[in-house]
């Protein structure tokens, strides 16, 4: 069922309220993600469990690890930028495709991320 106003409030405000069945009938002539789209709804994950669109080239980053996700979500962008590019520098010039990280995780504990570059496109997964 869809409706134009909001009940709810006090102010009336323009907006829509929708099943997702009904909210996914705007996709027209691109249906088929119904079942994806509901199932990470309910909290249903597929491998990887998480992933961004990166800084520096718009595909994505994948992630293994929740708290990882998080701590290279909160870098700034432009510091995400550059460290996808060293990291793309790296491979390139040693002819790898994986990365070993050390990295301070605490005051008093370093773990170590595997950082895998996936040709041609690009994408990379992070994890520890």
């Amino acid at each position: 069922m869809l409706t134009s106003e909001s009940e709810t409030k006090v102010q009336t405000e323009k907006s829509l309220a929708a099943s997702l069945s009904g909210l996914l009938k705007y996709l027209f002539d691109r249906p088929g993600h119904e079942s994806s789209i509901r199932e990470a709804l309910m909290g249903k994950t597929h491998q990887p469990l998480f992933r961004i669109p990166s800084a520096d080239r718009g595909v994505e980053v994948f992630f293994n690890n929740r708290e990882l996700l998080c701590r290279f979500a909160a870098m700034p962008l432009p510091s995400q930028w550059e460290f996808l590019q060293a990291v793309r520098a790296a491979t390139e010039k040693e002819h790898v495709e994986v990365v070993y990280l050390d990295v301070a995780w605490s005051e008093k504990k370093t773990r170590k991320i595997k950082i895998t570059l996936h040709k041609p496109d690009g994408h990379m997964d992070i994890n520890v």
